[in-house]
């Protein structure tokens, strides 16, 4: 069978699976509650539009549940109310974490300590692992031994004087493309002709941006200065960070050039080699100044970071301010790269900062104003009602005649529909959600209406 043929039968097939699904919770609610942890991971493996069914239709059953007597579940060590147990298996649809399993789940202490001791073998192999690198880029024998044992020394160091533990990057996903919120829903990733210079802002002079979608104005204010940033340059911070998982943030992590031109698409060419260089350049020159006032947020930050006091105080204040590079110190040796990712980078993902984007409907979408509109709405839960002005200021376009906005915007819903990241029938109209505004009316093929998202409606 034709590759094309099998893949368009597989797509159809996941949308019979998302419209059975969203029948059976629509009419027989009460067959969730056959799931094991188990069958809910297997289920949400599918796609990530599975998963994000789940999360939406049993979050919504969770609001209606009232409280019920504990029985025994499957799958769980301790009795569970429907509401103890709707809250859990939320969480393992959400999948953010690698090692996905409940405290409660039978299967959880054997899974873990397994976990735990691959962690121990990592770490105990992290001095030789060093080695190899450093050979790499071209150290001698006497720095290989000097790195070697230098780093044991520098760990116990560390925990005699109780400094900050080393953190990792989460939720990185094979097959998705990982954003924070911060910059899908504000002007600072732009669109703009493929042929006209990219703007510059400085320290003296930065982007202010006090409007982000999903938030009121002023909630989140970002100062921004370096170079203008486009769809692709996020895609390739993307895959960076996504091959750096394995390493503390703060260190430097070695990327093969070469995977990392097939990762970010575009083949290995010459051209493609000078492309991926120029947008490590721009995301290392580009620093971020975020201000955030938004409870909700600063909750869902602090929360990946339970041992920042900083942090942690920012919940009592309600303002937590960071300031951040992209990427850091890049050098390059060969055919490998080194590159350096800020410890703060963490605080830009977890639940309700960051979004996953399938990067297969992703790489058939044509054209950059369309890659963009698919980042602004796929950043919701649902496509919210928007009007031209409001995505004039979240699209960051640089095209100056309203007209030519209108058609560039038009054109990219008519391509995102052609590649079935909307549904067929979106409008621009005057939308009863917006109070008779014109806006555009746009359902998602994940979800059977274009209701609002998960963040307060009035700040989209």
């Amino acid at each position: 069978m034709p590759k094309n043929i099998a893949k368009k039968m597989a797509h159809r097939m996941e949308d019979q699976n998302l419209s059975t699904l969203d029948f059976r919770f629509a009419f027989e609610p009460e067959f969730i509650f056959t799931y094991t942890p188990d069958a809910l991971r297997g289920a949400c493996e599918q796609s990530n539009m599975v998963a994000r069914l789940f999360v939406l239709r049993m979050g919504e059953m969770l609001a209606l549940t009232p409280d019920t007597p504990t029985v025994e579940r499957a799958g769980f060590l301790r009795l569970l109310s429907d509401r103890d147990w709707l809250q859990k298996m939320i969480g393992l649809a959400r999948a953010e974490e690698a090692f996905n399993y409940d405290a409660d789940e039978s299967c959880y202490a054997e899974l873990n300590a397994t976990r735990l001791a691959k962690i121990a073998a990592y770490e105990a192999a992290r001095p030789s692992r060093r080695v190899a690198i450093v050979a790499k880029e071209g150290g001698g024998p006497d720095s290989d031994k000097a790195t070697a044992d230098k780093k044991p020394e520098q760990k116990a160091e560390r925990k005699e004087g109780q400094a900050e533990p080393e953190h990792f990057l989460h939720g990185f996903r094979k097959g998705q493309l990982q954003i924070t919120n911060f910059i899908t829903r504000c002007q600072i990733l732009r669109v703009g002709a493929r042929k006209k210079g990219r703007q510059q802002w400085t320290d003296d002079a930065p982007l202010i941006v006090r409007d982000v979608s999903g938030f009121k104005t002023g909630e989140v204010v970002i100062s921004y200065s370096g170079q203008e940033l486009r769809p692709q340059d996020i895609v390739t911070w993307s895959k960076v960070l996504h091959m750096a998982v394995t390493s503390p943030l703060g260190t430097k992590v070695s990327v093969s050039k070469a995977k990392l031109l097939s990762a970010r698409g575009g083949g290995d060419s010459t051209n493609s080699a000078n492309a991926a260089r120029e947008e490590i350049e721009r995301l290392q020159k580009s620093y971020f100044k975020v201000t955030v006032r938004c409870s909700r947020t600063i909750a869902a930050i602090a929360a990946g970071s339970p041992d920042d006091n900083s942090i942690q105080d920012a919940k009592k204040t309600g303002v937590l301010s960071m300031s951040f590079h992209l990427l850091g110190q890049t050098t390059t040796s060969g055919r490998l790269w080194t590159i350096h990712v800020e410890p703060v980078v963490r605080l830009l993902f977890g639940k309700g900062i960051s979004s996953w984007f399938d990067e297969r409907v992703y790489k058939t979408i044509k054209g950059e104003f369309a890659k963009r509109l698919y980042l602004l709405y796929y950043s919701h839960v649902v496509c919210y009602p928007l009007t031209l002005t409001e995505l004039r200021k979240y699209l960051g376009s640089t095209m100056a005649e309203d007209s030519k906005f209108k058609g560039a915007v038009d054109a990219a819903h008519r391509e995102l529909a052609k590649r079935g990241a909307i549904c067929e029938g979106w409008k621009l109209e005057k939308s009863a959600r917006r109070y008779n505004a014109v806006a555009y009316v746009v359902a998602r093929p994940d979800r059977t209406d274009a209701g609002e998202s998960e963040e307060n409606a009035e700040a989209a």
